[in-house]
């Protein structure tokens, strides 16, 4: 019964948010935090997930830094997103009303004429196009791609933590041996990831004369991740992150089922645990926001 419902929850929704988290990417063969903290070669060096693909570690040692994210892009290169991906983008393929896709755009330029007026942000013409915004809109803090790989609108995927594929600049590293300290980077630019490398998988370590550097600067070059311990060394590239389209999105539909009683949002949320519950948060949040039974 339950799952009746749910269907026709799905069915009848006027508009869509589908959060993911780790759990999500794991059917594909993406190992989670818990299994990459039980790897022999870490459990041997007492090293957790979070310690591994720090910053700090990026200083302290390269080689095992970087054969951790060499080998995490080699995961998602050679995995493949599941079916589940693509029963949901058959789901959303069906939300092809147009009445709620001119509701949407009318209520999302005046979202963000305000947002214009209110801040000094410089906002790209394009921003409001033919695809965007759409009736669906996905938030992950998966680093996989895989939504942009099913088919799911690149404008439309909002990767809080960003995308293993697009590096930047690691900040130049200072104070005394024992105590680096990472300064911001040079730039907020991105670059392309590696095309090549080589990791020893007996001991996990990236093999190299030396580690990746900034194109611009000559530091280290590191993911454009968001990684423990980041600070505000993460680059927020607007290009990658779709930060302001989901501010757009979701303010845009909470005011239209403010003002139309009869419209729907059902958010489906896939793989968010509660050890990083960024994306759980934010599901609860519109959930809490919205006209009760909307």
């Amino acid at each position: 019964m339950e799952y009746t419902k749910a269907a026709e929850l799905i069915l009848e929704a006027d508009y869509v948010m589908i959060g993911a988290g780790a759990g999500m990417s794991a059917n594909s063969g993406v190992p989670v935090f818990a299994s990459i903290s039980d790897t022999e070669v870490y459990k041997q060096l007492n090293l957790t997930y979070d310690q591994i693909a720090s910053p700090m570690m990026m200083l302290k040692n390269p080689p095992l830094f970087y054969g951790f994210w060499f080998n995490s892009q080699d995961t998602y290169n050679k995995c493949q997103p599941h079916a589940g991906y693509h029963t949901l983008k058959s789901w959303i393929s069906k939300k092809t009303s147009v009445e709620n896709q001119q509701l949407l755009k009318e209520e999302a330029q005046r979202v963000l004429s305000k947002i214009q007026s209110t801040t000094n942000l410089t906002v790209d013409e394009k921003l409001l196009s033919s695809t965007f915004p759409g009736p669906t809109f996905v938030v992950t803090s998966n680093v996989d791609g895989y939504f942009a790989k099913s088919g799911f609108d690149p404008t439309s995927i909002f990767e809080i933590h960003g995308n293993i594929y697009k590096w930047q600049c690691g900040g130049e590293a200072y104070g005394k041996s024992s105590i680096k300290l990472v300064k911001s980077p040079c730039s907020t630019s991105l670059f392309d990831a590696p095309s090549s490398w080589h990791v020893d998988q007996s001991t996990k370590q990236a093999i190299f004369d030396e580690p990746p550097k900034c194109p611009r600067c000559g530091a280290q070059a590191r993911p454009n991740i968001y990684m423990f311990g980041d600070g505000e060394s993460f680059i927020e590239d607007p290009s990658v992150v779709k930060k302001l389209e989901y501010q757009i999105w979701t303010q845009s539909v909470k005011n239209i089922l403010a003002q139309h009683p009869s419209k729907k949002l059902v958010v489906l949320e896939f793989g968010c645990g509660l050890r990083v519950p960024s994306i759980r948060k934010r599901c609860e949040e519109i959930t809490a926001e919205c006209p009760a039974r909307q």
